[in-house]
């Protein structure tokens, strides 16, 4: 793991991607971003954390970067336009990456949340500029280099902490 500061800020890094990236301050495309990665993050805790495996730590360590990496992009445009969450919503989004800390621990997460974001500035194409979907989202450029989280994901949690509070009995 690289050395960790105090001030881990993940909206600093996720107001670089939006710089470099020229990311849109676009209320539209953040909500449907951050619902994307919501579904995703849901799923992966729902199924892969009941697998186990490795491979499925991983899955839920980067869906919960993602999903963070999101909701720092819809937090810097709700700024633009004065908007504000309730504290019911807050709460409810806390809670959820809450539970994925939980799992893997707060150092873990930021390490795995700096590799993401590592990851997402290698998507620039050859030319410097970002590949957008239709919507604007961006796409993997062909420089682009997945975060390996592997060695943060290992699922040696399990032997010294509760089961998360996601994972309930049937």
């Amino acid at each position: 793991m690289t050395d960790k500061t105090d001030n881990f800020d993940p909206d600093a890094l996720v107001r670089e991607f939006i710089t470099a990236f020229e990311m849109p301050l676009d209320l539209n495309l953040a909500m449907n971003l951050f619902l994307e990665e919501t579904v995703e993050l849901m799923e992966a805790m729902a199924l892969d954390l009941t697998d186990g495996t490795l491979e499925a730590h991983t899955n839920v360590l980067k869906e919960g970067c993602d999903f963070l990496y999101t909701l720092s992009y819809i937090e810097a445009v709700s700024e633009q336009f004065g908007l504000t969450w309730t504290p019911d919503r807050v709460e409810q989004i806390s809670n959820v990456l809450v539970e994925v800390i939980q799992v893997y621990g707060p150092e873990r997460f930021e390490e795995a949340f700096r590799r993401v974001h590592a990851s997402n500035m290698s998507k620039l194409g050859d030319d410097g500029k970002p590949l957008r979907r239709e919507d604007g989202k961006v796409l993997k450029g062909p420089n682009y280099k997945p975060a390996d989280l592997t060695d943060l994901a290992t699922p040696s949690y399990l032997a010294s902490n509760p089961k998360p509070n996601f994972l309930v009995e049937a």
